[in-house]
């Protein structure tokens, strides 16, 4: 009877601190995402990134909440199942989570790109906002880039919104034609001059072509 009583007060303690501590008990059932990084090419120096403050290398797990800070050599991707994954550029500090369907966190500085599944939301503070894209059944991607404490959004596919804003796909926010944008940004410029510098310099090639023929052909009137 006594080994009968015993065996019950163990289990029933047992049972207790299961209920008591959730956290160790169902820790399994927490999403894990999965570091991903690389190097630089020729930059060369540190070969990890700081995970709430250790350093962490290519292939480590990720319990969310974390705050991830990326040297100069180095960026990270942070894949999250069923979810989607997030890209961290260089030099950035970006704290991130994720829970029932919804990844979210604060870019302090840098510049990051999520790309998210259908069915799950994003919601990321920056200096100077909200960066959000509500649930929807579609595939989304925005990058989002911090200079001198103002935030630039562009939506590679799927809409955003920055505040109060709608970006839609292919569009940056605010303009990309001010100071010191995403580099994204800066290199689509250069394209569409070399672009347009090329169409109009093809152009005056053909009008003083044109000319020259008319001018050995024609002669003038006397």
């Amino acid at each position: 009877m006594k080994t009968l009583t015993s065996t019950i007060l163990v289990i029933s303690i047992a049972v207790s601190l299961m209920i008591l501590s959730p956290r160790t008990t169902f820790a399994q059932d927490k999403t894990v995402g999965k570091l991903s990084i690389s190097e630089i090419p020729s930059a060369g120096g540190k070969t990890y990134v700081t995970v709430n403050g250790e350093n962490a290398e290519d292939g480590r797990s990720i319990i969310f909440p974390a705050e991830m800070t990326t040297p100069s050599n180095i960026e990270a991707r942070v894949s999250i199942p069923d979810a989607g994954y997030i890209n961290i550029s260089a030099n950035s500090k970006l704290s991130l989570a994720y829970d029932n369907s919804t990844i979210s966190g604060t870019l302090q500085k840098g510049e990051f790109v999520v790309f998210s599944n259908p069915n799950v939301s994003v919601r990321f503070s920056t200096p100077d906002g909200i960066v959000t894209i509500p649930v929807t059944d579609k595939l989304s991607r925005f990058e989002v880039t911090i200079v001198d404490g103002k935030t630039t959004v562009y939506s590679i596919f799927g809409s955003t919104r920055l505040n109060n804003v709608t970006v839609p796909a292919g569009e940056f926010y605010p303009n990309p034609n001010e100071d010191k944008v995403t580099k994204k940004s800066g290199n689509n410029s250069l394209i569409y001059l070399g672009i347009g510098g090329a169409i109009l310099a093809g152009i005056l090639v053909a009008l003083i072509s044109s000319s020259s023929d008319n001018g050995s052909v024609v002669s003038p009137v006397r």
